[in-house]
């Protein structure tokens, strides 16, 4: 095996295993989240005509032996929707759990039922749409331990340094899985019945949950193929010791600290567009920039496709400097890099309500703007800078504040858009709505945010909770640092 290289260097191969491994697993979650996005436009293609005088209950077989769905506007909101109404109850556990049982039993049980779950969504929605939507609550539910549950596994496998780019690569495979599976449906569905998407998702991802538990363990030390000399690396450079992860919870003042809030209000803005670009970009392309479902597979994947190259550059760009903060502190970097996740697509969905009648410049904007929106990996890094003892915990408060947009937009889409889906003034509306929430949760960062670790990490912390009084706020990262240092 290759000799391990210091921490400002390339990770080592070791190393690049987990993050990788995450990387295909919110890849392959993401596949079984969206893939139902583009697919219910083939499940209900040309409903309104096929399903004149029939209920919404039924189904209808069309010129090409396909089975239609006779579902309304709502019921097809709510089947996009319903991901999100289990999604955010297992935020907090899930990340609590990963970081007591371990990301690879938390993580690989969750995606294992997730693979059952896609292979029965043909079965479920030839039965009910009732039944599809609580079948999509309870991959909601089973997934909401995926993003809480890296943190936890990359404190354990990597240096602080090293943080921003592991997180890069293990979190954007969902950004992957969308660039992936837009344009890949798009291809299946013109081949094939819609029945296929969630059969091939279903196949590729229980292939991952193989690979997965053969693969992976907790801690390096557990791994059978680590080197001594990368495991005294990692145990010199990591910023956290395993029983700092056994201390008592001080749920309370985490959900009461300040700078949780507004990394919270940042994370339920950024979701709010991402879902809007995520379970109504579709639909926007086909109604009102009329495009078919081979081409809005390959336009939906534009925006994710720079998404996922800006947050491994910028990940890079922003370890250098965290690795050197007498040029630059890290709360402005924290604060950069949230400006640029919030305000681009906050301007970029302004400007896009206006142009509809200019489909390439529509596209244009869009994709630039949640370009710069790559920016949110190494922001979010700001969640381990003031909860490097409860990282877990505080993603999945983070990420489920967020969480709850997911099946609030199609709702509020479909307040603005169901009388004439066609009509831009609607769609206007909507992105301007986000435009407001970005703007707000930016600013409140601004004033809020901090980029220390907060008092809350040190209370039940046996010794070190002597030396809290003065860890909140006083500037002096490096002897914080000092008293969190690894093994």
């Amino acid at each position: 095996m290759p000799r391990p290289m210091s921490a400002s260097g390339f990770w080592p191969p070791l190393r690049a295993l987990p993050a990788f491994l995450l990387f295909l697993g919110t890849f392959v979650n993401y596949v079984t989240r969206v893939n139902i996005n583009i697919a219910i436009i083939s499940m209900t293609n040309n409903a309104s005509s096929l399903c004149a005088n029939r209920s919404s209950s039924d189904s209808v077989i069309d010129s090409n032996g396909h089975q239609i769905f006779c579902w309304t506007e709502n019921q097809k909101s709510l089947a996009k929707g319903a991901f999100y109404y289990g999604y955010i109850f297992l935020q907090i556990p899930g990340g609590r759990l990963s970081e007591l049982l371990g990301t690879r039993l938390v993580l690989g049980t969750s995606t294992a039922v997730s693979t059952i779950l896609t292979l029965l969504t043909p079965i479920l929605a030839k039965w009910n749409v009732w039944i599809l939507i609580v079948n999509r609550v309870i991959m909601g539910l089973v997934q909401g331990v995926l993003f809480p549950s890296i943190n936890p596994m990359m404190i354990r496998w990597t240096s602080e340094d090293e943080h921003a780019r592991f997180a890069a690569l293990a979190s954007m495979g969902g950004t992957f899985g969308t660039i992936f599976i837009y344009p890949v449906c798009g291809m299946i569905l013109s081949a094939y019945d819609w029945q296929a998407v969630f059969y091939i998702s279903g196949v590729v991802i229980a292939l991952w949950v193989v690979a997965w538990f053969y693969l992976i363990t907790d801690d390096p030390s557990q791994h059978r193929w680590i080197t001594e000399e990368e495991l005294r690396h990692i145990r010199h450079n990591r910023i956290l010791s395993d029983v700092e992860t056994r201390q008592k919870l001080p749920l309370c003042q985490i959900l009461t600290n300040i700078p949780v809030i507004a990394i919270a209000f940042c994370s339920f803005s950024n979701d709010w567009g991402l879902y809007l670009l995520l379970t109504e970009g579709p639909n926007f392309m086909s109604n009102v920039l009329g495009k078919d479902i081979a081409t809005i597979g390959f336009l939906s994947s534009l925006p994710y496709i720079g998404r996922f190259l800006m947050s491994q550059a910028s990940s890079a760009l922003v370890d250098h400097y965290v690795a050197r903060p007498l040029i630059v502190s890290k709360l402005t970097i924290r604060r950069i890099c949230f400006g640029l996740m919030t305000l681009s697509p906050a301007l970029g969905l302004a400007i896009m309500g206006f142009i509809t009648t200019d489909w390439g410049l529509c596209i244009a904007v869009m994709t630039l703007a949640f370009t710069l929106n790559g920016f949110n990996m190494p922001a979010y890094m700001n969640v381990v800078d003031v909860a490097p003892s409860f990282s877990g915990t505080v993603n999945g408060i983070v990420n489920g504040f967020g969480a709850g947009t997911g099946f609030v937009v199609p709702l509020i889409t479909a307040a603005f858009t169901s009388e004439n889906p066609s009509n831009p003034l609607g769609w206007r509306y909507v992105f301007l709505l986000a435009t407001v929430i970005y703007g707000f949760a930016f600013c409140f960062y601004l004033f809020a945010g901090s980029a220390e670790p907060q008092r809350f990490n040190y209370i039940h912390a046996g010794p070190l909770a002597h030396n809290s009084d003065d860890l909140e706020g006083d500037g002096n990262e490096n002897e914080i640092g000092n008293l969190i240092g690894g093994d």
